[in-house]
């Protein structure tokens, strides 16, 4: 069923999401609880002004995005538009339609066969709503300061890392008006597992996947909010949440790449790059360098390695002039590749043996 909660306070209105995509189990049952990978974005902004949440069964949806982008900021047809549609469907499909346009600020709810005008609303699961009106008021009181988006979206994250409402999963995609028009929140959030710690000194670093951390990066959406990208770090993927037809925002799974490959693709096809990183630039060059260079594409593995020694980092400095030695020689450019083991050496002692071994090695 998902869920979807919307607030407005004076001109600023914030919403926040899940991404579960809710199948009809009547159809199919085997995906009642169906992967975060095959949800889709249930908050779509059709227009700088107007954004149509929606929690509930998809089927038709498609169709009605498509017809409410085409009304522009026509919001009587708009309205009239879902309304007609959550009739038809029986109240299965509920939703919060808000319109942010100079001096009008307004949230419409739209469930239980009524259409009416609110500060607040909240469609989806039942027991999530309840769950977040707990995490939503335990918050205040304890985070008096926070702003109201901020508490949403961690009272939304309680709810997904809660497990108690099993429809309401995925990741929390937020937004809000205020740049004075809705576009989607670009933010880096990381969960940490419980650790019980054994040492006055340690070192706290992201939970992996098998002890059930992860940290999720979600990208700042292209100029007319069509595309909306999300990484994660420890399953090592992507997914560009993007409008084919102008329709919803439905995923495209890009397997096996780190935050900068990812960031790369999405710059190259849509022109979304991300705020910042998570990971290390050099240590994607060097990973990338070695698949190429096992792959013996020895020039693109020799490409890589170089980005790696010029990126602002020193950790890997020494291995990566070490590989890069070893690339030009497999490409014959075997003075180049002695400068390149003479640079790890100097670097770092260690390397010397290994060169002398490679060498060795060669002679065979």
């Amino acid at each position: 069923m998902s869920l979807v909660v919307a607030k407005k306070e004076k001109n600023r209105i914030y919403i926040v999401s899940d991404t579960k995509l809710t199948y009809p189990v009547e159809i199919f049952p085997e995906k009642k609880l169906s992967s975060p990978k095959e949800g889709i974005i249930k908050s779509t902004i059709t227009n700088p002004h107007i954004c149509i949440s929606f929690a509930g069964e998809t089927e038709g949806v498609d169709d009605l995005i498509k017809k409410c982008r085409v009304f522009k900021d026509e919001l009587d047809k708009i309205k009239k538009t879902i309304f007609q549609f959550h009739k038809a469907k029986n109240a299965k499909t509920e939703f919060i339609l808000c319109v942010t346009h100079y001096p009008f600020y307004a949230i419409y709810e739209i469930k239980n066969l009524q259409c009416k005008e609110t500060s607040s609303s909240w469609i989806g699961d039942d027991n999530g709503f309840n769950e977040f009106q707990k995490y939503w008021h335990d918050l205040k009181v304890s985070q008096p300061n926070q702003d109201t988006q901020y508490i949403m979206e961690k009272a939304l994250e309680s709810v997904i890392e809660s497990n108690i409402a099993l429809s309401v999963n995925g990741f929390v995609i937020s937004l809000s008006n205020e740049k004075n028009y809705f576009e989607y929140k670009s933010y880096i959030s990381a969960y940490m597992p419980g650790r019980v710690l054994t040492s006055r000194i340690s070192v706290l670093t992201y939970g992996t996947a098998q002890e059930g951390g992860y940290n999720v990066h979600i990208f700042p959406s292209n100029r007319d909010s069509s595309v909306l990208a999300i990484h994660i770090q420890q399953g090592n993927f992507g997914i560009i949440y993007h409008a084919k037809n102008n329709d919803l925002l439905r995923p495209e799974i890009i397997s096996d790449v780190d935050e900068f490959e990812f960031a790369e693709i999405t710059k190259l096809k849509y022109d979304v790059v991300p705020i910042g990183a998570t990971c290390s630039q050099q240590k994607s060059y060097f990973e990338r360098g070695n698949k190429a260079f096992e792959r013996k594409d020895y020039n693109l593995a020799l490409e890589y390695y170089e980005r790696g020694i010029s990126a602002k980092e020193s950790a890997l400095l020494a291995i990566l002039n070490y590989n890069k030695g070893i690339a030009l020689f497999y490409l014959g450019r075997h003075s180049e590749s002695m400068q390149a083991f003479y640079n790890a050496v100097k670097l770092d002692n260690s390397f010397h043996n290994k060169v002398v071994q490679f060498m060795q090695y060669r002679k065979k």
